[in-house]
């Protein structure tokens, strides 16, 4: 089936398919590099819009509080499970 389907386009025409379906996506892509110039405002709230850049900069923010207190609560639980182990091993 696959060889079949491989023989069939082979030809010019598959090329040409190929070439139609390519250009899109190199233009999408080059317009996502160059982009419209401006800031892209994300959100509005109220009259306060949200650029794309303060977006970025409040979710690493957030990213960064989250990890913080992840890492600070494992700590405490081992902490807390190494005393407990050491009180009843000593007993």
């Amino acid at each position: 089936m696959l060889l079949s389907i491989r023989d069939r386009t082979s030809g010019w025409i598959a090329y040409v398919i190929v070439g139609l379906l390519v250009i899109p996506f190199a233009l999408f892509g080059l317009y996502n590099y160059v982009g419209n110039g401006g800031p892209q405002v994300v959100a509005t709230v109220g009259d306060a819009e949200i650029t794309r850049t303060q977006l970025d900069q409040a979710y690493q923010q957030r990213q960064s509080e989250l990890r913080r207190c992840w890492v600070i609560s494992t700590i405490r639980r081992c902490s807390a499970l190494t005393i407990c182990v050491a009180r009843s091993s000593s007993s």
